[in-house]
């Protein structure tokens, strides 16, 4: 079974957490961790870049003048690519980068991430922001010799959680629920609080028998 360490907001040992081996000692399949972070990466694009074809330029497409005898270098219409105000030589549309991925993949690729990263968990028996301050965080970063990228995983979504850490830099929180894969490859260390980790090892755990 996995074991980890569950430590206090001051650093200190308070006991220990024994883990199900089938979330957090699974076998590490790397190419859908890859696919993972792609598709992460490719919803957070709009997709929305557009620019207009030399057939989506308004204008004639009359030769502008005769071949020969002219003394210009020869030319055809004016829409196209080479003049000025002529179309986009290839231009771009509006289109979905997502990349689908199907249940069973997804939940793959997350215990993939989780078994790969156990080591550089941490355990906190709570997390508790009394007044939400940066000062709160950044002590307890320091007190905890967290590195600059952190992430902290919590059971329910905490306003003052939240209002605390959005000014720290390269540090993020997230509920439990919307843990991914590309923040847990990203960060170097990752926070949990001792019912965010129990909460996610009970919901990935039936989703494997669903």
């Amino acid at each position: 079974m996995a074991e980890v360490k569950i430590i206090n907001k001051e650093g200190k040992e308070v006991g220990t957490l024994t883990l199900s081996d089938s979330v957090f000692k699974t076998e590490i399949k790397e190419h859908l961790m890859q696919l993972a972070v792609r598709s992460y990466q490719n919803a957070r694009r709009s997709g929305t870049a557009t620019t207009k074809g030399k057939g989506e330029i308004i204008g004639s497409g009359r030769k502008l003048y005769k071949q020969k005898g002219t003394g210009n270098a020869r030319f055809g219409q004016k829409r196209t690519p080479i003049r000025r105000g002529g179309g986009v030589a290839f231009p771009k549309y509006l289109r979905d980068f997502s990349i689908k991925m199907n249940k069973k993949e997804k939940n793959s690729a997350l215990l993939s991430a989780l078994s790969q990263r156990f080591a550089d968990f941490m355990v906190l028996n709570e997390l508790k922001v009394e007044t939400p301050k940066t000062k709160e965080i950044t002590q307890l970063k320091k007190k905890l010799s967290l590195p600059l990228k952190t992430l902290i995983v919590v059971k329910e979504p905490d306003i003052g959680i939240d209002l605390s850490v959005r000014n720290i830099p390269e540090t993020k929180w997230v509920s439990e629920a919307y843990l991914n894969v590309y923040d847990l490859l990203y960060f170097d260390k990752i926070v949990f609080t001792q019912d965010a980790i129990l909460g996610l090892e009970k919901r990935l755990k039936n989703e494997k028998l669903s």
